[in-house]
């Protein structure tokens, strides 16, 4: 999935899902992403028992990158709820050279 975030206060819900990813980057990026194992970015979302495996590999040069191992960028937006993340795992390899984790890269909220 890309980015998740919703047009109204109301929850977006994840669940039961799982992914396998092999995501390589070996130039380094120009612009500021987010990158996860099950999604990129999810701004007022609510994610439960969903887990991801394998690897994640970006080569972030001087930009900023949000990498984790299921959510590259999580959190809430101004206007939304949400933002919960039960149940969930990542076994997945994350290498990066800015905002890295291994569950989620970046909390906003």
């Amino acid at each position: 999935m890309g980015t998740i975030e919703p047009n109204s206060p109301y929850y977006i819900n994840i669940y039961d899902c799982s992914a396998v990813v092999d995501i390589n980057s070996l130039e380094a990026t120009t612009t500021i992403s987010s990158i996860g194992g099950l999604v990129g970015r999810a701004l007022g979302a609510n994610i439960y028992n969903c887990y991801a495996t394998g690897s994640i590999h970006i080569n972030a040069g001087n930009n900023r990158e949000r990498i984790g191992g299921l959510c590259g960028r999580f959190g809430a937006t101004a206007g939304t709820y949400g933002e919960t993340m039960e149940y969930c795992y990542s076994t997945i390899d994350v290498a990066g050279t800015t905002w890295i984790g291994g569950l989620v890269g970046q909390y906003y909220g």
